[in-house]
């Protein structure tokens, strides 16, 4: 779709969806006087502490911007959950997230990252965003993740989206990275002819050692091309991904949020805001429909 289209699409949503809308965007000025309500407090307050407690004028002065930090980032906290609820399932749906679900059991899948063997033992992760949705019939996990390793002191090795499809192709449990991404140890490397793909990627297989052969006939190179894609559209030189138990499971390391919806300093029917949002989403839906379609045509069943 072209800009133009998006535009058109977004305008038909709001226009579509008005109620929910404009319960979202009282919402958002809600929380606008909220906040300047919190801000006077605090100002009150460092005035009150000034006179009656004698407190030192800089720390009044301290008090007042990192109050004020800390209730605007609050505020802009709660919107986005409003707003992720409301309006980011209609916007999304565009690119053909459905029956979009955020209220999800995240512990669960604790053990999914481990067995992945994509991420180098890590300690402990934080979510910034995790929701399931449906392309046609398909159910798929999107979740935007920052993982961290050591005991003492914390590093922090991975931070992006990552995506969970069913996969029900291969037998083998195959890893596939960009050149100087970090994965579990202990996977055999699988030595590849194939220029193009040699070039950008290493193999791995974690059961055992395999040929060239046997990984694309559980590989399809199909898998490799959109590994590719993603990596250009995302501009990141680090890709990533796990094929095993009937799943494929994507990690794409960004810097930036990348479902991060709901600017309150922004009207909910500005055209211009959802826009960013749908060329953020945009690559990661391109790759499910593309998987989703290749799945129809090989007659698999997920």
């Amino acid at each position: 779709m072209r800009v133009h289209d998006f535009e058109n699409a977004i305008s038909d949503v709001i226009k579509n969806n008005q109620a929910t809308f404009n319960f979202c965007e009282e919402i958002r000025k809600k929380k606008i006087k909220e906040y300047i309500i919190d801000v006077c407090f605090i100002i009150l307050l460092a005035i009150i502490s000034l006179k009656v407690l004698s407190l030192p004028i800089l720390l009044a002065l301290f008090v007042i911007p990192v109050g004020s930090i800390y209730f605007l980032m609050y505020k802009i906290h709660e919107y986005q959950i409003e707003y992720k609820k409301t309006c980011f399932p209609l916007i999304a749906e565009i690119l053909g997230f459905k029956s979009i679900v955020f209220d999800l059991d995240k512990t669960e899948h604790d053990k999914i990252y481990f067995d992945s063997k994509l991420f180098d033992n890590f300690s402990f992760y934080t979510l910034s965003d995790f929701f399931e949705a449906k392309h046609n019939s398909t159910l798929y996990k999107l979740i935007e993740i920052t993982l961290f390793a050591g005991e003492k002191y914390y590093s922090k090795i991975f931070q992006g989206i990552v995506v969970i499809y069913p996969f029900k192709y291969s037998k083998e449990h195959i890893i596939i990275t960009t050149k100087g991404n970090k994965i579990a140890s202990k996977s055999k490397k699988i030595k590849i002819s194939n220029q193009e793909f040699k070039k950008k990627f290493n193999f791995y297989c974690v059961n055992r050692e395999i040929t060239e052969t046997e990984l694309f006939r559980n590989v399809p190179t199909y898998i490799t091309k959109c590994l590719i894609d993603l990596q250009k559209s995302y501009s990141t030189k680090k890709v990533k991904c796990a094929i095993f138990q009937d799943k494929i499971m994507v990690a794409i390391s960004l810097n930036t949020y990348l479902f991060l919806t709901g600017n309150l300093f922004k009207s909910c029917f500005d055209i211009k805001s959802q826009l960013n949002l749908l060329k953020n989403i945009q690559p990661v839906s391109n790759f499910i429909k593309y998987l989703d379609n290749k799945s129809v045509e090989q007659g698999e069943i997920l």
